[in-house]
């Protein structure tokens, strides 16, 4: 018989000591009641209870009850400690031991026994040991069974020589009695080149009624798709980690190893739109089409294949691609937005066809799980060539002394190339009738862009000073066609200023002094006259000769000799002149004058010539009592 001990010792409540034993006396230990109880602990082992009541009969104290004991048909199967505490006179304690191990079935006799070895002096050693029998009933066992189980193929290795296969497989454990740890699993099958085995993963139980699911991964020689039989059982190849069960008869699973075909995309067009417009300048046609690409597969697309259009009236086939290598992920769709140019075709629906995965060359690029979906018909229109739409987004007119300078951007906001610059009108104050209509060199508009206009055209029309307006048009006379001609004009108001004076020059008198003598030569009255005069324009005078004359009297014959200038005098310069001559003799005594005037030729343009005179006096002595003239 093989023995298996553990030990759990409980100890009851000790009494305390008491005073030393008296002299003479001495204890008595004894067994008065053993008891003892039998149940399963876990697969094939069993637990005894034992219970023992201790007492001593003896007139003195116990120091210790020494070492108990517990036999099995006379094997000892359990020990306790010994114990020290005291036990007086007349009192009980009881102790209590759990043993497991591993019994046959059957009826026994359970004895214990205490102070074996004597090791505590008693009056009678003779009731130290007491039986009792117990029924040892058959050990629980666990019952293993491969509850569920399916096995596929993930993929193939080693460029298809080999198929990694995935195990997915649930173990029960029916028994009363729970597994300390798992045996291995093992599967065989007719593809299979021998039994695969697969020990749990770590240290693994199964307690009574539960159950656990296990992931195994393993490779095999290539397997190709089909339903293959296959048989996994549990705990049927023996080894170390072997239980003992109640049966053997669920420990094996039958079911099919399936093998399905590799997983494959499937491509899809989602609603595509096409449209079409002819370009503005008439020549080519620019086929747009906007769709989504879905993968409604069970596997990833690594790039993107090409997709097709065919036109059906023109016998085209266009294809397309996206901008860049994409992949495209089972259940996933991306956008897709191409454009075509194609020489320029008539306006009108045309029908077509688009599909994903072919080309113009070729009906299917890469493999596809379902092709009957691939292709959609659409009904799509190709719209004319657009007109262009002028407008002046900017205007402005500078004023020059003779003539008008305009300067203004055209633009051409339409859709559509202009195939010639329009004219430009220009009407003056809400003239209803352009006043002229020029035709400026510009660079030709084409669609969405600009040009800047700039001439000069003679004024003739406002010469008057104040506000005028002006506006332009461009295609006055709408020979080029457009998609709006309200927007074709433009205005602005202008000032003509008052004519301003050109800058000249002013010569006017500041100041006269005269001077009577005597001529020695003539023996009458002789006059010396200095003017002076001061050029108050605002420009210099010409470098231009110019006299100054005098006259007697207010009279309006040269009456003195005539001066002269050589003119650049400039403003606020002085001019001075010197004058003499003679006094007529048939000036009577008195008072006379003498008036000095310059540039009566009026050589130069001055901007007055009412202050180019200035007037002296002098007096004719009535006897000649003049100083001669030297």
């Amino acid at each position: 018989m093989r023995y298996t001990f553990l030990f759990v010792i409980v100890f009851a409540v000790l009494f305390p000591a008491t005073a030393a034993h008296a002299a003479g006396k001495s204890p008595d230990l004894s067994i008065s009641e053993v008891q003892a109880n039998v149940t399963p602990w876990t697969a094939g082992v069993q637990n005894i209870s034992v219970k023992v009541k201790l007492a001593n009969n003896g007139s003195a104290a116990a120091k210790s009850i020494g070492l108990t004991t517990v036999y099995l048909e006379n094997y000892p199967i359990g020990l306790n400690l010994a114990m020290y505490a005291t036990l007086k006179a007349g009192d009980t304690i009881q102790i209590g031991k759990s043993i497991n191990g591993v019994y046959q079935s059957g009826t026994y006799t359970l004895k214990v026994c205490l102070n074996e070895k004597k090791s505590v002096k008693e009056s009678d050693y003779t009731n130290n040991c007491s039986s009792t029998e117990i029924v040892i009933p058959p050990a629980p066992l666990a019952d293993l069974s491969v509850d569920s189980a399916s096995m596929f193929k993930i993929s193939d290795m080693n460029y298809g020589k080999n198929s990694e296969i995935k195990l997915v497989v649930t173990v029960r454990n029916d028994g009363p009695a729970d597994v300390v740890q798992l045996p291995k699993l093992g599967v065989e099958s007719d593809v299979f080149p021998k039994v695969f085995f697969f020990e749990p993963k770590g240290s693994l139980g199964l307690i009574a009624g539960a159950s656990i699911t296990q992931i195994y991964t393993f490779k095999i020689p290539h397997v190709d798709a089909g339903s293959y039989p296959t048989k996994i059982c549990i705990n049927a190849w023996g080894g170390k980690n072997y239980v003992a069960e109640s049966s053997i008869e669920n420990n094996c699973l039958e079911l099919s190893l399936f093998v399905s075909p590799p997983p494959q995309p499937d491509l899809v067009l989602v609603d595509p739109v096409v449209t079409a417009v002819n370009s503005a300048n008439g020549g080519q046609t620019t086929i747009k089409i906007v769709t989504e690409l879905a993968n409604q597969g069970a596997a990833d697309v690594t790039k993107v294949p090409a997709s097709n259009i065919f036109i059906e009236s023109l016998g085209k086939n266009l294809t397309f691609v996206t901008q860049k290598p994409m992949a495209l992920v089972a259940g996933k769709k991306i956008k897709l937005v191409n454009y075509f140019e194609i020489p320029a075709i008539e306006a009108g629906m045309y029908q077509a066809t688009v599909c994903a995965n072919q080309s113009s060359v070729s009906k299917k690029i890469i493999d596809e799980g379902n092709v009957e979906n691939n292709c959609v018909d659409v009904e799509f229109e190709v719209l004319g060539a657009p007109d262009p739409d002028f407008s002046i987004p900017f205007f402005e007119v500078t004023v020059k002394p003779t003539a008008l300078g305009f300067k203004f951007t055209t633009a051409n906001i339409g859709a559509g190339d202009a195939k010639q610059n329009p004219d430009v009108a220009i009407y003056f104050d809400g003239a209803n009738e352009a006043e002229t209509i020029v035709v400026p060199k510009f660079k030709l508009l084409t669609a969405d862009k600009q040009s800047a206009v700039v001439f000069v055209v003679p004024n003739t029309a406002l010469t008057e000073p104040g506000t005028h307006t002006i506006k332009v048009c461009l295609n006055p006379n709408e020979i080029i066609k457009e998609t709006n001609f309200e927007n074709n004009c433009a205005e602005t108001e202008i000032e003509i200023p008052e004519p301003i004076a050109e800058p000249q020059p002013d010569i006017a008198w500041s100041s006269i002094s005269t001077t009577l003598t005597k001529s020695t030569i003539t023996g009458g009255n002789f006059l010396r006259v200095s003017a002076k005069f001061r050029n108050v324009g605002d420009a210099s005078v010409p470098n231009i000769k110019f006299d100054a004359v005098g006259y007697f009297d207010e009279s309006d014959e040269l009456s003195l000799f005539r001066a002269h200038d050589s003119g650049g005098e400039k403003k606020d310069g002085v001019v001075n002149f010197n004058l003499s001559g003679d006094v007529p003799t048939n000036f009577t005594a008195g008072e006379h004058s003498i008036k000095v005037c310059v540039n009566e030729q009026k050589v130069f343009t001055e901007k007055s010539y009412e202050n180019n005179c200035v007037t002296g006096k002098f007096v004719v002595p009535s006897a000649l009592f003049l100083p001669l003239v030297k």
